[in-house]
């Protein structure tokens, strides 16, 4: 499959998993470093929540790993892209 059918492929999956379990949303979160998590976040429609991010409860709050950022997929604004 190429690029665009895996980004095709977690959209369907996300739609799917929207309507099957009811689900209002659908929330994600990555280190603030990890590109390429933060990529597909974006690329499937995710919206960065910037008042969900959070520090690790088990890493020192100076740590590189201990910020992580909040992406959300509310059903009400996700739209299935064809």
């Amino acid at each position: 499959p190429s690029y665009d059918d895996g980004n095709s492929n977690r959209q369907n999956l996300c739609a799917e998993t929207l309507e099957a379990l009811g689900l209002d949303e659908i929330v994600s979160f990555t280190v603030q470093g990890n590109k390429r998590s933060l990529a597909v976040m974006d690329r499937i429609g995710m919206t960065y929540d910037p008042d969900g991010d959070f520090l690790h409860p088990k890493a020192p709050p100076d740590h590189p790993l201990a910020l992580h950022v909040l992406y959300r997929l509310r059903r009400k604004d996700f739209r299935r892209r064809s």
